[in-house]
């Protein structure tokens, strides 16, 4: 989102207009779900992807046509190879919001980049009439019944769709080794949030968004919610305890540690020699991430990336 939100504010800086295509329902074996997104330009270009294959072809020259008539538009796809589908073997079906966004939309286009780098919650929000015009706004969360984890799509006249522009709470990232560098820019890259926590002024200094205290000092940086993700790979077994018997008296979207099934054991006992209950011991994915394998730093945060996205994707479905 953030690559499609980019260059969604440059088209606009430079005047151009652009037609956000967007999945605002799927059902059946459909390629993408609600919340996909694709943007295509006046020189017949594109950004993002909502399905890929003939539905992408199609939704490209849509929004080509749309651009040239300067509207909004919403349509329905079969993708089936029945009478009436367009040709694809999956078998379920889309329903795509075209919205034009000319240069009169420039300050929206902004103030919808904006809201994403500040990261609070704010929802994007269409309003679609019968022949396709479309209101467009962002959203607080004032209403929570459209305001959801997931995308919400109400058909009707007018039909209302919304979606979460950004996601409440962050990745805390305890410890900036080699692993933590490696995994820094995957999290950030789908989505998350990351704030690095390093004693260590000499690595500290190589992220952004980073907290340089002891660990023993935690509670004085960070304020942690029920939303946040917490991921702990120290340098040392004590240091990852340290930071566990911390964390572990709030309530958190994910933990996970990282070490061997030798290491995790000891942690364990020395959770429940604390006084910690096996259900919060239970809560720590330990060792972190997916056995997928894993030896070199960025494979092993590959796996730790792959389970942080299954546990989000998890969580949302709950809400």
């Amino acid at each position: 989102m953030k690559a499609l939100l980019h260059s969604l504010l440059e088209a606009a800086t430079l005047g151009r207009p652009v037609v956000l295509c967007t999945v605002v329902h799927s059902g059946g074996s459909a390629p993408r779900s609600a919340g996909a997104h694709m943007a295509v330009f006046a020189d017949g270009s594109t950004r993002g992807t909502v399905g890929g294959g003939r539905l992408e072809l199609l939704a490209a020259k849509e929004g080509l046509s749309l651009l040239q008539r300067q509207t909004s538009a919403l349509r329905a796809y079969d993708l089936s190879e029945r009478e009436g589908g367009i040709g694809m073997a999956c078998g379920g079906n889309v329903i795509v919001s075209y919205l034009y966004l000319g240069p009169e939309q420039a300050d929206f286009v902004r103030a919808m980049a904006a809201a994403f780098d500040a990261t609070a919650p704010c929802w994007l929000k269409l309003v679609i009439a019968e022949d396709g015009r479309t209101d467009v706004s962002l959203s607080n969360g004032a209403d929570r019944s459209l305001c959801a984890a997931q995308p919400v799509w109400m058909p009707g006249t007018p039909a209302v769709y919304t979606e979460p522009l950004t996601q409440p709470g962050r990745v805390y990232l305890f410890g900036a080794g080699h692993v933590g560098q490696a995994l820094v820019p995957v999290l950030e890259y789908v989505g998350f949030a990351v704030t690095v926590y390093d004693p260590r002024q000499e690595l500290a200094e190589r992220f952004s968004d980073v907290i340089c205290a002891p660990y023993a000092e935690l509670e004085d940086h960070v304020t942690l919610t029920p939303y946040d993700s917490v991921v702990v790979m120290t340098p040392g077994h004590m240091a990852d305890f340290e930071v566990l018997h911390r964390i572990l008296r709030h309530p958190l979207s994910y933990i996970g540690c990282i070490g061997s099934r030798n290491k995790a054991a000891k942690t364990r006992d020395l959770l429940r020699q604390e006084g910690f209950s096996e259900e919060a011991i239970a809560s720590v994915h330990l060792p972190i991430g997916l056995p997928i394998l894993a030896q070199t730093p960025a494979e092993i945060a590959i796996s730790i990336a792959g389970e942080m996205i299954r546990c989000r994707a998890e969580a949302a479905q709950k809400r």
